[in-house]
């Protein structure tokens, strides 16, 4: 199934290391060639390199970082952080995170980001969906699981990382009745 509209085209520019600068200039050529007027870079890492391949770039498109985490997984993460991508996220236009605790956990720790911050909630066009397409899947789950047609089933998608609050959605389920079942899918230290 095809995943993108037919107006957007998809370029991929293979990486051979982490960093890997390489990847900067032929963003840039991107940016140039497709005539981009807005980069958008995903995570802290991907806004470095966004940014880095918009001022390379004969266009010089402005550069918005979106944020999606409230916990670094390690001490590396952490001096990243501090060090490198809090002072590429200061100069961009805007920061966007995808709700207010994550605005206020990050302006906290930087200040200086309150002015750039904003915040736009994830969000599912559910006309796009239809629960006959999911039926035989469900069925298959619930089969597998031993959960019965009649039982009503949460899920969870998310990795299992502390700001997620796994254990908030377990706690209150569990005082449901007992018809009701939760699927947790995703990976991490918890």
């Amino acid at each position: 199934e095809r995943r993108l509209l037919e107006s957007v085209r998809f370029h991929h520019v293979r990486r051979k290391a982490k960093y890997d600068l390489s990847l900067v200039a032929g963003i840039a050529q991107i940016i140039d060639r497709e005539q981009i007027e807005v980069v958008q870079g995903v995570m802290q890492f991907a806004a470095l390199f966004a940014w880095l391949a918009a001022r390379q770039s004969g266009r010089k498109p402005p550069v918005v970082a979106a944020v999606h985490t409230t916990t670094n997984r390690g001490l590396k993460e952490e001096l990243q952080d501090r060090l490198l991508y809090r002072r590429i996220l200061h100069r961009l236009p805007a920061v966007v995170f995808v709700c207010n605790y994550q605005r206020d956990y990050w302006i906290k720790k930087y200040p200086e980001l309150k002015q750039l911050a904003r915040v736009v909630h994830n969000g599912v066009d559910v006309s796009r969906y239809r629960r006959s397409d999911f039926a035989c899947a469900a069925k298959r789950v619930r089969s597998d699981l031993g959960i019965a047609d009649a039982a009503f089933v949460f899920s969870c998608i998310a990795a299992f990382r502390h700001e997620k609050a796994h254990g908030c959605l377990i706690e209150a389920l569990s005082k449901l009745p007992s018809n009701i079942y939760l699927i947790l899918a995703g990976d991490g230290r918890e």
